[in-house]
């Protein structure tokens, strides 16, 4: 997803957005498509993926996509799939901008819905994401005229276009070679990065901590005790850090209030969100808010 950038130069953006009330082509919903043609150096500040995929086409230039803290290299032809609750920015190059097409989704599949599980699955390292596929970026390219433009059998050509995009997706990583793992990471250490991969990947679905066992195929009891060994940090504080920087983001993208940001988030109340925001940022989500915004009503315009 691509926020709000009205105080954030730019040479061209083209932002179809459904994020609130996403459209359903088919099996496929669409929550946001368009085309960004970035200012020198412009950065795209991280913000956070609700339940959605989303691809990152590269028509041009050079940059970095940020992704839960790990900064990957991208170039021209390059694709990047982001994973629904990534954290996710894009820096791009001061003397080679990027201009970059967008498109998030998801489906009501329940096959494809599973292929796509799987992948969130493997532990995908951010810079893993990366692929090469034509058809995709041309198929994206027509979407995006199609829905600034519309015309007779628009619904079909977008129902027919977004589905081919996504088995291309899904079939490009499955032709893709088993990533190598560093000599010196050791099955204990892959384990912990798989339990916060999944919690990375389900921070708005997760019902409680102990659908690990199920995910890992691994009793809970276990996998706490290797966590906590193996990171010095129990997966308990892990989960709550993770889902309050969540909060945080989504407090500063002012899309949500905080009582849907508390719901999203599947805490029990608005009050227990709050307590728990306070009792680790020493503000109320409110408050925190406001100071965000009035640090961004003094920076300088565009």
């Amino acid at each position: 997803m691509v926020p709000d950038l009205k105080d954030v130069k730019k040479r061209y953006h083209l932002n179809k957005s459904y994020i609130m009330d996403p459209l359903l082509f088919g099996e496929t919903r669409l929550f946001q498509i368009g085309r960004l043609h970035c200012a020198d150096g412009m950065e795209v500040p991280v913000h956070t993926h609700l339940n959605w995929f989303e691809l990152t086409i590269v028509n041009d230039g050079v940059g970095t996509v940020l992704t839960n803290g790990t900064a990957v290299p991208v170039e021209r032809g390059d694709i990047y799939l982001s994973f629904p609750g990534d954290f996710h920015g894009i820096t791009s190059d001061a003397a080679d901008p990027l201009k970059y097409d967008f498109f998030a989704f998801n489906t009501d599949s329940l096959l494809l819905a599973a292929e796509l599980e799987e992948l969130t699955r493997q532990a995908m390292p951010a810079a893993n994401r990366v692929f090469r596929d034509e058809r995709v970026r041309y198929l994206v390219a027509d979407a995006i005229a199609e829905v600034n433009s519309g015309g007779e059998f628009s619904e079909r050509i977008l129902t027919a276009a977004f589905e081919q995009i996504l088995l291309y997706t899904l079939r490009d990583f499955r032709t893709m070679p088993e990533p190598r793992h560093a000599a010196n990471i050791g099955k204990q250490e892959e384990l912990c990065y798989r339990m916060m991969h999944y919690i990375d990947t389900h921070i708005y679905t997760m019902q409680s901590l102990s659908e690990l066992a199920d995910a890992m195929c691994y009793n809970y009891s276990y996998l706490s005790d290797l966590f906590c060994k193996v990171t010095e940090d129990t997966l308990l504080h892990y989960y709550r850090t993770r889902r309050l920087e969540a909060a945080k983001l989504l407090l500063c993208e002012g899309r949500l209030s905080v009582g849907e940001i508390a719901e999203l988030l599947r805490y029990a109340s608005v009050y227990t969100f709050s307590r728990a925001f306070k009792d680790t940022y020493g503000r109320s989500p409110a408050q925190y808010r406001r100071e965000n915004m009035a640090k961004d009503a003094k920076k300088p315009q565009a």
